[in-house]
């Protein structure tokens, strides 16, 4: 009998310390130490029925065999180019702020499983790609400079998230967490490079969930 994790919910492991977030309620939580334990024991396949029953709100039991695991998505290795002498129109800057407005309503007044439930369905297109990459990038950076970016990654993210695929980019939008002290941060990746933010500050996080 294999194991997983009841729907929205995803974990980091931190040695011992785990980080979960849960979707549906907006949250991120560590375990209590029973929990913490029985949820090792059961990640390394070591748990018994005793370990099982104290972990039924967070798991299920699935045919075959497996347990949870965590996000495998390695942190991005170099960050990407986006050639800051481009000139970018102010169209394209009003877009980018735009898109960075409406993903900045969404993350207030929206449950944060609904916008997942709605970027998850935001798929690449089949027209663009790479070559569209950099201007779009440059775009939202120059709006960067109009809507401030203290506190939000998230949305900032979002929006070039979204961007990007519908421009043909296969980018992913991950969201990471630290454990001491705890943090949360988000961030657009492309294959090893990222797209958004700071390589040094995104390095200091675990991918907990992505979206791709």
């Amino acid at each position: 009998m294999g194991y997983q994790l009841h729907p929205d919910l995803s974990f980091a492991r931190f040695e011992t310390d785990l980080i979960f977030l849960d979707l549906s309620r907006d949250r991120y939580f560590r375990l209590g130490a029973r929990e913490a334990q029985a949820f090792v024991r059961l990640i390394d396949d070591e748990a018994d029925d005793r370990d099982i029953s104290a972990l039924q709100r967070l798991v299920r039991h699935v045919p075959g065999s497996g347990v949870p695991a965590p996000v495998s998505m390695a942190l991005p290795a170099r960050q990407y180019d986006s050639h800051p002498d481009l000139r970018v129109s102010a169209v394209a800057t009003l877009c980018a702020l735009t898109s960075q407005l409406r993903a900045g309503w969404l993350t207030r007044h929206r449950p944060l499983a609904r916008i997942v439930r709605g970027l998850r369905r935001v798929g690449v297109s089949k027209c663009g790609g790479a070559d569209k990459m950099s201007s779009i990038v440059a775009a939202h950076a120059r709006a960067d400079l109009l809507y401030s970016a203290h506190d939000r990654c998230l949305a900032k993210s979002i929006a070039l998230y979204v961007t990007l695929r519908r421009a043909g980019v296969s980018a992913q939008l991950v969201f990471g967490v630290a454990a001491k002290p705890f943090a949360a941060h988000c961030w657009v990746q492309a294959g090893d490079r990222l797209v958004n933010g700071e390589l040094a500050v995104t390095r200091l996080f675990s991918p907990i969930l992505v979206i791709e």
